[in-house]
């Protein structure tokens, strides 16, 4: 968040900051440069539905919050997502956004599209929208007991909690050593038959849709460095206790090999 204001020019209207994980950044700071440059927050809480900042829910922290019910979110109906607003004007041209420009029956306002979500996604979103609390109190207790587990293991970092806010473990993730070949190291956890994934190989600046507007490797070194060594580790609310036991010995073992 410190380095948001640098970015900033005469061409920005909007900030938009990610919940990476399952946890929401530094809003406080946020918010006052957001501001102090009259700008906008569009807030990805995709990954981060139930977390907190100093007591206000994600999707409220933001001008707008934006939620995936995509299959691997917290919680899901297969595809689709939900846009949050304090804004009714927002509001009301979100939703002729989403159908044609259409203000009432076969009255059209603006130019839209069709992003409506199907009946049947909206019925299981609404029955998972249910179950939120209890699904993430699962993942945080898989992640206590991984903490608890990992512990003490000098080649890895795990995942910290900042202060005035909580974390829903969309994904639980460490980050390994420089001297851990990560590929070899997730080899040897799925030889174990532990699943494990990489949230994300890349940084957007290095795919071509995205360099070709002028960016290149070294731009931005610290997300670099952090797609290069992270690791994701199963938390979702179907990882038992003994499912837990059996990933830290793993990780135990393929760090010592």
């Amino acid at each position: 968040v410190s380095k948001i204001e640098a970015a900033i020019t005469d061409k920005t209207k909007a900030i938009i900051p990610v919940d990476l994980y399952g946890q929401p950044c530094d809003w406080k700071e946020l918010r006052e440069i957001a501001d102090k440059h009259e700008l906008k927050i569009i807030e990805d809480a995709c990954q981060a539905i139930g977390a907190e900042y100093d007591g206000v829910k994600t999707g409220a922290l933001g001008d707008f919050g934006s939620f995936s019910l995509y299959a691997t979110k917290n919680i899901m109906c297969g595809e689709g997502g939900v846009v949050t607003t304090n804004s009714d004007d927002a509001a009301a041209a979100i939703r002729s956004f989403r159908q044609h420009g259409m203000t009432s029956s076969y009255e059209y306002a603006d130019l839209g599209y069709n992003y409506r979500m199907s009946d049947l996604h909206g019925a299981i979103a609404v029955e998972q929208l249910k179950k939120v609390e209890d699904f993430t109190n699962r993942r945080q207790h898989n992640a206590n007991m991984l903490n608890e587990a990992l512990a003490g293991i000098e080649e890895i970092v795990l995942p910290k909690i900042a202060s005035n806010r909580n974390h829903v473990y969309h994904q639980y993730t460490i980050l390994l050593d420089k001297s851990i070949r990560r590929d070899d190291f997730i080899a040897k956890l799925r030889e174990k038959g532990v699943g494990a994934g990489v949230y994300y190989p890349k940084p957007l600046h290095v795919y071509p849709h995205i360099s070709k507007l002028g960016y290149k490797v070294g731009d931005f070194p610290v997300a670099e460095d952090l797609a290069a060594r992270v690791v994701s580790l199963p938390v979702h609310p179907k990882v038992t206790d003994a499912d837990i036991e059996v990933i830290a010995n793993a990780i135990k073992e393929a760090v010592n090999d």
